[in-house]
């Protein structure tokens, strides 16, 4: 039995590192010479720029560590963990083409925030209203003060079959759904491919349960890490997703990133051929 002067503190699993290397490596040289080319733009000096141009490169700088957290998953022989990020990956991967294909939503991505807000201090009445009373009343009223400023971009008038009128409340950002916006933005691919599974293991559903399994279970029980499970299928697509929105900020920034696009559009096909897809089942929900 070990003693107290045995026990040791380790964060993941070293012992798998190496495995993960050998089992991946047309990956790591390809993800490390994307990663130089998104600090190659995050990090110039700019002047000027705009609203959405901010928020694209803001998106950039999350995708780029979300990438970082991912590796460290899978690294670790924790892939599940991996695709809950990923999807995060793949929806700003999208919402930055959307934003920059349809620049006037940028101001609607930002608004929003007043709208999140609203929701937190409504679920504080219900649920704490003690803690609600804690914030400075200043700032709560500024806060509603914006609120009601933007609430009217969130929604809109349908007309019922029988002519009559009605305002429905957007419960998001953006009147079109992830999946609509990724048929617009010819990102459909990407998310087909990675959310159907990405969600049922982010969810929790009995699809995400069961990917837990290997085949060679015959106890129904989940797998214990370290596992291979789901690592290849998360670097692809965490390396698409953040290729992707480095390429859409590349152009609402209008600079060229160092590798240059040419480069790294042909280590993502290579990578693409050499590592498993996540699924080819129908589209997923947000």
């Amino acid at each position: 039995m070990p003693t107290p002067e045995d026990f040791t503190i380790t964060f993941g699993f070293p012992e798998f590192w190496q495995q993960v290397v050998e089992r991946h490596k047309s990956f790591f040289e390809p993800g490390n010479r994307l990663q130089q080319a998104v600090i190659s733009v995050t990090d110039r000096a700019y002047e000027g720029l705009d609203a959405n141009q901010h928020i694209l490169l803001n998106i950039l700088m999350l995708e780029a560590v979300a990438m970082t957290e991912a590796v460290t998953l899978i690294g670790n022989g924790m892939g599940h963990g991996a695709m809950k990020i990923v999807r995060g990956m793949v929806e700003g991967a999208i919402n930055a083409e959307y934003i920059r294909r349809f620049p006037e939503q940028g101001e609607k991505y930002k608004e929003w925030h007043w709208m999140e807000i609203h929701k937190l201090y409504n679920y504080m009445t219900e649920t704490n209203p003690d803690a609600l009373q804690e914030i400075p009343p200043e700032k709560v009223a500024e806060d509603l003060a914006n609120y009601e400023r933007v609430k009217g971009m969130f929604r809109y008038k349908v007309t019922g079959r029988d002519g009559a009128e009605r305002i429905v409340k957007q419960d998001s950002w953006c009147r079109e759904n992830l999946f609509e916006r990724a048929k617009l933005t010819d990102c459909l691919q990407m998310y087909t491919t990675v959310m159907p599974s990405a969600n049922q293991i982010l969810h929790g559903s009995i699809g995400g349960l069961m990917s837990h399994m290997e085949q060679e279970n015959t106890d129904g029980r989940i797998s214990n890490p370290p596992s291979h499970q789901w690592g290849g299928q998360a670097l692809i697509a965490a390396h698409t997703a953040l290729y992707q929105t480095l390429e859409s900020v590349s152009r609402a920034l209008d600079v060229t990133p160092v590798p240059g696009m040419d480069i790294l559009a042909a280590d993502h096909a290579a990578v693409w051929r050499e590592e498993s897809p996540a699924s080819e089942a129908a589209p997923g929900t947000e």
